[in-house]
């Protein structure tokens, strides 16, 4: 976001994080990351204001609309899930705001996806479902044989925006390959 920001000529502002629902630890966490790096690089942005949208896009739109109708001086949106993240590009269209407010969100969905194309939203942090799902896998064999797991695992998180995102790498991030099913 600061990277977008600075781009833009921004230094000041303000950033909504909208989320799905209250309380959700990996939510609670992408939030706490993502201001923490945000006060770290782009100090006087504030990123105080939150909004939850109980997983609803339709309301993740309205959210993010009252936020600019309300805030002149929103400079971002911060969409913490996929849900989140259409809700956000949804308002940044109907307002006519892809050049004036950056979007990061988090995952990837095709309509996440259709949205970087767009410009409505600007870059996806996204995770590698293939090592997530192996390395649950690996620890849950590893416990079976009385293994204990690591406290911690990142498996880590990559940003496609539109100049990355047709690389091979992305892709396999964005459209992650899918086992077939005989049936």
């Amino acid at each position: 976001m600061c990277e977008l920001l600075t781009e833009a000529g921004t230094t000041t502002g303000k950033v909504l994080v909208e989320a799905p629902i209250a309380g959700i630890e990996a939510n609670q966490d992408r939030d706490a990351g993502f201001r923490a790096g945000l006060a770290k690089d782009c100090p006087d942005v504030d990123s105080k204001m939150q909004s939850y949208n109980n997983n609803d896009i339709g309301t993740a739109a309205a959210q993010v609309n009252d936020a600019i109708s309300a805030n002149p001086d929103l400079v971002g949106v911060f969409a913490d899930n996929n849900s989140s993240g259409v809700g956000a590009a949804r308002a940044i269209k109907d307002n006519d705001a892809t050049d004036k407010i950056a979007v990061v969100a988090f995952d990837s969905d095709p309509a996440e996806i259709a949205a970087l194309k767009a410009g409505t939203i600007d870059a996806l942090a996204v995770q590698n479902p293939y090592f997530l799902g192996y390395q649950g896998v690996v620890e849950a064999a590893g416990a079976t044989q009385g293994r204990i797991p690591p406290a911690n695992l990142d498996p880590g998180v990559a940003i496609v925006d539109k100049d990355n995102m047709n690389t091979p790498e992305m892709n396999a991030l964005l459209a992650p390959e899918t086992a077939k099913t005989s049936g």
